[in-house]
């Protein structure tokens, strides 16, 4: 396994290329006080290829938006901060999609960005996973006018304006 006790960032200078950190055997464990930041792309995939234990942070695209891919299980007691700037996932709102089961407990946060603002009946799937989900977020922050707290679906987490 791995313990990130510092910053891993996802990211690339050019066009269509991925990135991608791999952890092939053992755990991905973002300690507390560790951020894990899938970054803006310019082209190309942002993905962790592990499972991810997260008790530090996870931020997908501060300011922008894009995908981060987890090939594997995600397990976090840290916080996650996504954004939305529209309506579409990976390209105007952030996502995090799971290829195994999903443990949720810690915080969720959840902002805007640009002049994006959403209206009466807008949802956001912020989480997709394959797995089985277990637990919820311990607090959620979710920046208004989304509604109080996320709906928790077997395979996916959605926000939404109410």
């Amino acid at each position: 396994g791995f313990t990130n006790l510092g910053a891993i960032e996802l990211t690339n200078i050019t066009g269509g290329y991925p990135a991608t950190f791999a952890v092939t055997s053992g755990t991905l464990v973002n300690a507390p006080g560790g951020t894990i930041s899938a970054l803006v792309s310019f082209g190309g995939g942002r993905t962790l290829a592990a499972a991810v234990d997260n008790q530090g942070l996870i931020s997908v695209s501060p300011g922008s938006a894009s995908t981060l891919n987890i090939n594997g299980s995600l397990t976090t007691s840290g916080t996650i901060s996504l954004d939305l700037g529209g309506l579409t996932a990976g390209s105007q709102h952030d996502q995090i999609a799971i290829t195994g089961p999903l443990t949720l407990g810690g915080i969720l946060n959840v902002g805007f960005f640009g002049a994006f603002v959403p209206v009466s009946t807008n949802s956001f799937t912020i989480f997709t996973n394959t797995g089985v989900r277990t637990g919820g977020f311990a607090t959620t922050n979710l920046a208004a006018p989304l509604g109080p707290n996320p709906l928790y679906g077997a395979n996916s987490l959605t926000v939404s304006v109410p």
